[in-house]
């Protein structure tokens, strides 16, 4: 496999990243050819210095601007080093939400697709929904419920008899 065509987005519940979704006109300075980190840190109140900075802008009526930011900037440059130090090439750092939205773009079927999604990822102990319209990213929710809040109520659910082979947990993996 030719290493040079694999693109890594590493994410870590330990880096803390918030998404806001937010209209552009309202950051300091504000130029659609010029929106800069500097700009971003001040509207959010952030040391540019001490987070990770990430935003898209869409230049449509709606303006809106997606940012994420982290402040757990040393601990995901440690963690970008071991993985340089092991041979792999991260592309990006980021959050949840934007990762489903650039898979979306990358698996979608552009013939059929009709700019509409929600895109859900069920973690173990958290569920992130990303909201698509017209191929933007437009909103995301994060949900303290996961795989495993559904498995234990499964579990209370299942009839409690010895004679099933197969464990609940693999019942709801395989459904899931």
């Amino acid at each position: 496999t030719d290493k040079d065509k694999i693109y890594l987005a590493i994410h870590s519940e330990s880096y803390e990243y918030s998404t806001q979704y937010i209209d552009p006109k309202k950051i300091k300075d504000y130029d659609k050819r010029n929106i800069t980190i500097n700009n971003i840190s001040q509207f959010l109140n952030i040391d540019a210095k001490e987070n990770i900075i990430d935003y898209q802008t869409y230049n449509d009526n709606r303006n809106k601007s997606v940012i994420c930011h982290s402040n757990s900037k040393v601990l995901i440059q440690q963690d970008y080093k071991k993985l340089i130090k092991a041979g792999i090439q991260p592309r990006y750092n980021t959050s949840i939400p934007k990762i489903l939205f650039n898979f979306y773009n990358y698996c979608r079927d552009q013939d059929e697709d009709s700019g509409k999604a929600l895109l859900i990822h069920i973690d173990y102990t958290k569920t992130h929904l990303a909201f698509v319209h017209n191929y933007r990213l437009v909103d995301s929710e994060e949900f303290a419920s996961g795989l495993n809040d559904f498995i234990s109520e499964l579990k209370e659910l299942a009839p409690k008899t010895k004679q099933s082979s197969v464990p609940v947990r693999e019942k709801a993996l395989d459904y899931l």
